[in-house]
Order: C-alpha cells, then structure tokens, then sequence
C-alpha cells in the first residue's frame, strides 16, 4: 500500500471488483494478473477498506493533525 500525494491509497489486489463499493476509487493499472486501484484516502474510505479486510490501513487523520502537546499520544 503507497499513499500518493496525501490524497490517496494505492492498493495492489488481485480482485479489483469487492472495491466496487467504495464510489472514489479506480483501477489504475494491471501486470501479470496483479491490479492497481487508487482509493480516496478519506475516513470513510478507509472504514469500508478495513470492513473488507484491508490490512495496515493508514489513518488520514495522520496526515491532518498535527499532535499538539507536549507528549505523544497513546497507543490505545
């Protein structure tokens, strides 16, 4: 999984078709059998992602926030 630009996820799959659901999404490229799909890298994209059983999906809110604080958050 790669993100691109802070605006995407680009996933590599064999069945680009169970990403139908998610309506910001496109197949990009395919080489020997294996898909690329570029996702929206939004929080709603990422639920459905995880609910398909997408592991290690980073969380936007990463991207946004900056942590403001003295410590660093827990891992909860």
């Amino acid at each position: 999984m790669e993100i691109i630009e802070d605006k995407a996820l680009l996933l590599r799959t064999r069945n680009p078709h169970k990403f139908n659901v998610i309506p910001k999404h496109k197949v990009v490229g395919e080489e020997n059998g294996i898909y690329e799909v570029a996702v929206y890298w939004g929080l709603d994209e990422v639920r459905v992602l995880k609910n398909l059983g997408v592991k290690n999906v980073p969380s936007p809110i990463t991207r946004r926030y900056t942590w403001a604080g003295r410590y660093k958050p827990m891992a909860h």
